[in-house]
């Protein structure tokens, strides 16, 4: 995400310092379809942070989607196949409505690992 909006950017950056209208038109063109994909609906949560007021999912650095769902809200761990032509087994947290970003077999024990201190947590405010 920073990676593009840098080139973007520095594309754009060049274009005003040459004084080329098409570059920065294009920049430009660039700049909003890059900040359209990272709010659109294929764009998903790729951090979860735990406050008094419940469950914080950070979408990035460009996306303002930012929410904040209850800490009752359930929790769990969807499979999926993804990949073309080989497919690969992916896993995705799903808060509620809202869904992770796809991780590998190997993220599978991370997103395990979540839930279980997530659960932990939420014994520890119980009175």
């Amino acid at each position: 995400m920073i990676s593009g909006l840098c080139l973007v950017l520095i594309f754009g950056a060049v274009g005003v310092f040459r004084k080329r209208r098409i570059q920065i038109v294009l920049a430009g063109a660039w700049l909003v379809a890059l900040v359209w994909f990272f709010h659109s609906p294929y764009w998903r949560f790729s951090a979860v942070t735990l406050h008094q007021d419940g469950m914080e999912l950070n979408y990035g650095l460009l996306s303002f989607k930012d929410t904040v769902v209850p800490l009752e809200t359930p929790v769990r761990i969807e499979s999926t196949f993804s990949g073309f032509p080989k497919p690969k087994k992916l896993y995705c947290l799903i808060i509620g409505e809202y869904r992770s970003m796809r991780v590998t077999v190997m993220g599978h024990d991370n997103l395990e690992r979540i839930i279980q201190e997530l659960g932990v947590w939420k014994k520890g405010r119980q009175p």
